[in-house]
């Protein structure tokens, strides 16, 4: 972790990293009160001794996010901060990328606005009719579309099946979109012990006993955050609606698990994603910049 501190010796932010993947790190900047920034060169240097020191320890690819709006914050102290970093970023090389929404709220909240999971199928018996005794159409239940099972988070035939699942899900996405890249992704969440890591947490759905979609539920039960690692269908299963049914088993293993505060996001431009977020009937709590840099 490395210290930014300002012209009066005040420490201004926090630099730190998360492992995310193979040879993949986030690189977080935690700002600390409303104090004078330093210098862009400072932070330039402090972020450059950050990626180095990484580079030691196998990284090549870095990536960072940079907050432009939040709900609970000043707009004028983000401005200034954004603006910041963005200089810091460009003198180093990085590359902007996409820009992100996220929110948050109550996770009880999330599940009343998008219902629960529909329960499995089940035969059900005729009705009869009171006085005549024929038989009468019952009104069948929703079903659900998949059919759920949790992997084990240990490297294994289990873990490299969901990998292979999770690549397919992201052909375009070069963090995820081999199955070795989508290993790293996976196994990089055992280095945060705060997350609850049991099979639970790795869910494949099937549609008539062909893998269909993937949902990595995160709950840290020390504070009740929680958060979907990832979710997605694979290309050949989209267009079918289970974007809800995903997002709904997510849910309801994160409330098992203990979470009480959903925190997520998606792309800007992801419209199917941001459909099922306007559902919550809530704005947004943030938006980001998204900006990386490969060695």
């Amino acid at each position: 972790m490395h210290s930014l501190r300002n012209d009066l010796g005040e420490e201004v932010a926090r630099l730190d990293s998360v492992a995310l993947g193979d040879a993949l790190f986030a690189l977080l900047l935690d700002w600390k009160g409303d104090r004078a920034l330093p210098p862009t060169s400072d932070g330039s240097s402090a972020l450059q001794g950050l990626i180095d020191e990484l580079k030691g320890r196998g990284g090549r690819t870095f990536v960072t996010r940079i907050i432009t709006a939040q709900s609970n914050r000043d707009s004028t102290l983000t401005d200034r901060r954004s603006s910041w970093h963005r200089t810091v970023l460009q003198e180093l090389g990085f590359q902007e990328g996409e820009e992100r929404v996220e929110y948050r709220l109550p996770l009880a909240h999330a599940i009343e606005a998008l219902g629960r999971p529909p329960a499995p199928e089940a035969p059900v018996e005729p009705e009869h009719s009171g006085d005549r005794g024929r038989p009468v159409e019952p009104r069948r239940p929703i079903a659900s579309t998949l059919t759920w099972i949790p992997v084990a988070t240990e490297p294994g035939p289990e873990l490299e099946r969901a990998a292979g699942i999770l690549s397919g899900v992201a052909p375009k996405d070069p963090d995820l979109n081999t199955v070795d890249a989508a290993r790293g992704f996976l196994l990089a969440r055992k280095e945060d012990s705060s997350l609850v890591l049991t099979p639970e947490c790795i869910q494949i759905g099937q549609v008539d006993g062909a893998d269909a979609a993937i949902v990595i539920p995160s709950v840290a039960p020390g504070t009740g955050w929680c958060s979907l690692y990832y979710m997605g269908v694979l290309p050949a299963f989209r267009g079918r609606g289970l974007g809800t049914e995903v997002m709904q088993r997510g849910f309801e293993i994160m409330e098992s698990l203990g979470g009480k505060t959903y925190h997520d996001g998606t792309g800007a431009e992801n419209a199917a994603a941001l459909a099922l977020f306007a559902r919550f009937g809530v704005p947004p709590y943030r938006r980001m910049e998204e900006w990386s840099l490969g060695t």
